[in-house]
């Protein structure tokens, strides 16, 4: 009958209702419960980091054509410890910064309001907890030694330690770069492990 519901559809209906609608009577998820039960851990990465005069921020795919000029293969070998072929197209180098790092950001610097892309950092073997490997560049050779370097990773260190994103971190180093090495001592990592050609060194950021 039109207006109505017989007793056999409203009996089928009634299969399909929920027993209890009170929000205030349903389970509620612990998320340390859950998080700890499916081993997975949390934590907020900045994507920008500054002292009012170097910046770190997260790239954006906008910068990929300009940061594809800057990547020489003397960058490379400075920042990523080792011997590193050019790229010989765009998409490759894409792949690479993809594939290589699993956060990166560009360091820029103020300058008569604006600002200017003067290195990176590459965040990898990102262990969340526990540890991470680090590059830090600086593309062009007028732009070193001014402190831009050192500043950056010095917020990138405060940032992780505030956020207890890991406990140490970790930097490759060829032999022969003793500026990079001196750079890396100054801000508190010491060697703990090499081999013929590189070294390694850690830095505890673990807060008591």
């Amino acid at each position: 009958m039109y207006g109505r519901v017989s007793p056999q559809r409203r009996e089928r209906k009634s299969r399909w209702s929920f027993p209890d609608r009170n929000p205030d009577r349903l389970p509620r998820v612990n998320s340390t419960r859950f998080s700890h039960l499916f081993r997975i851990t949390f934590t907020k990465i900045p994507c920008s980091i500054g002292n009012g005069y170097v910046t770190l921020r997260s790239y954006r795919f906008k910068d990929l054509p300009a940061l594809y000029t800057l990547f020489t293969p003397e960058v490379l070998c400075r920042a990523c410890g080792g011997e590193h072929k050019p790229f010989h197209s765009f998409f490759p180098f894409c792949i690479w910064i993809f594939t290589t790092f699993q956060l990166f950001y560009v360091i820029q610097v103020g300058e008569s309001c604006r600002h200017r892309i003067v290195g990176f950092v590459g965040l990898y073997d990102l262990d969340i907890g526990r540890s991470l490997q680090v590059s830090v560049g600086i593309f062009h050779p007028q732009d070193r030694r001014h402190g831009y370097g050192h500043q950056a990773l010095a917020l990138l260190l405060q940032a992780l330690q505030s956020n207890r994103m890991v406990k140490t971190v970790g930097v490759t180093v060829l032999k022969g770069n003793v500026p990079s090495l001196r750079f890396c001592q100054k801000l508190g990592f010491a060697v703990r492990a090499q081999n013929e050609e590189i070294l390694v060194l850690e830095k505890s950021i673990e807060k008591q």
